[in-house]
């Protein structure tokens, strides 16, 4: 029988230059990732990821989500920046479905509308998703290791003290209670290219912030050009709940583009992280 009102799909925008466009071809390309990525199954509840084509960072992603995988997750929050044309709100999809060449993943419709009643600044709105390659690059990881998830796609407009509040306070709200089923994954690089400050070229500051789940500092570091990262008002507000989300906070590894590019002029620093539970 046919669907009377046929569902919204966010289609696959960067399949075959990020990740294969072929479902064989990805599938292989996701299982030598993960059996590269030297992680252990565990169970963090939260996790960094990058989000550079899979040359260059997968077995960084694939580390990842491994390290979720002793986990049963039934669905995934994805937070990312956008890269285009910012605004100063928290948007998610109108989409109902996300697409990759491995199939559809449902979005969980029932979570974006509790986080729309925490602010009026988190909205809906399918452009800047269909724009931005940053969370669907993660799709296929989370098909390949969480098959049947339903996911929550969400991107932070701009990196502003406000956003990152809301964010936080939408996140909080939402997992309470739900924890025990449900992965966090922020999308972010450890720094952008070009950088607006020579010591926000490198991940350092970054990195050691994030270790010590100084989100305040990441918070302040960013306004003031110490952090370059576009991902960084995400993983501010993933920090911030660090209490609630785990304890323990694990550098999984890092990378960098010049491996894979030989330049060593415009480089972007990638890592992976996890937070695990009490």
């Amino acid at each position: 029988m046919t669907d009377p009102q046929p569902r919204k799909i966010r289609a696959a925008t960067v399949d075959g230059l990020f990740y294969p466009a072929q479902a064989e071809e990805l599938t292989t390309v996701l299982k030598e990732l993960f059996n590269g990525c030297g992680t252990s199954k565990s169970q963090a509840t939260a996790v960094i990821a990058p989000h550079a084509a899979y040359q260059y960072s997968g077995k960084l992603a694939a580390a990842a989500f491994r390290s979720a995988a002793g986990r049963k997750v039934e669905r995934v929050f994805l937070l990312g920046p956008v890269h285009r044309e910012q605004t100063a709100e928290i948007i998610l999809p109108e989409s109902e479905l996300f697409s990759t060449p491995l199939g559809d993943l449902r979005v969980d419709q029932e979570l974006l509308e509790e986080m729309q009643t925490s602010s009026t600044r988190i909205i809906r709105n399918d452009i800047p998703h269909l724009e931005e390659h940053c969370l669907e690059v993660h799709l296929p990881f989370i098909q390949h290791i969480f098959p049947g998830a339903r996911i929550v796609p969400v991107l932070m407009g701009e990196t502003t003290p406000v956003l990152i509040r809301i964010l936080a306070t939408a996140l909080k709200l939402c997992l309470a209670s739900r924890l025990a089923s449900t992965l966090v994954v922020v999308s972010a690089n450890m720094n952008s290219y070009p950088c607006r400050k020579a010591e926000s070229r490198k991940p350092d500051f970054f990195i050691q912030h994030i270790l010590r789940g100084d989100w305040a500092g990441i918070r302040d570091g960013y306004a003031r050009g110490s952090i370059s990262s576009p991902g960084a008002g995400c993983v501010a507000s993933l920090l911030s709940l660090q209490e609630t989300l785990g304890g323990r906070i694990e550098l999984l590894g890092q990378c960098d583009s010049a491996a894979a590019t030989g330049d060593e002029q415009n480089i972007i620093y990638y890592a992976a992280v996890a937070l695990h539970g009490q």
